[in-house]
């Protein structure tokens, strides 16, 4: 199933803000949430592959390689918050789609 052409045209802060507004139980089964939700294609795509248990540790290393990048001497005075986020963008932007 695919989403309306309307819903493909919305962007990734629209779909944020109307998910944050469905206000979904936290005692709701997340897979089945997603399985018959269809108003938030980036999200679904993104939680399908969040929810997805990896069988290895090669997420985590990818992980630590990515910090490695980022936490170099020019950047010494990165704050945690700072770090964490550039970590997440940066190894979630492919599924974004941006």
């Amino acid at each position: 199933m695919t989403p309306p052409p309307s819903l493909k045209k919305m962007s990734i802060g629209s779909e944020i803000q109307q998910y944050c507004a469905t206000s979904p139980s936290s005692t709701a089964d997340p897979f089945k949430f997603w399985r018959e939700n269809q108003n938030f294609p980036r999200l679904k795509s993104m939680a399908q592959k969040l929810l997805a248990v990896a069988a290895t540790s090669a997420e985590s290393e990818r992980l630590f390689s990515i910090a490695g990048q980022i936490c170099v001497p020019k950047r010494n005075r990165i704050g945690e918050g700072a770090l964490e986020k550039y970590i997440f963008c940066n190894a979630n932007i492919a599924a974004l789609d941006i």
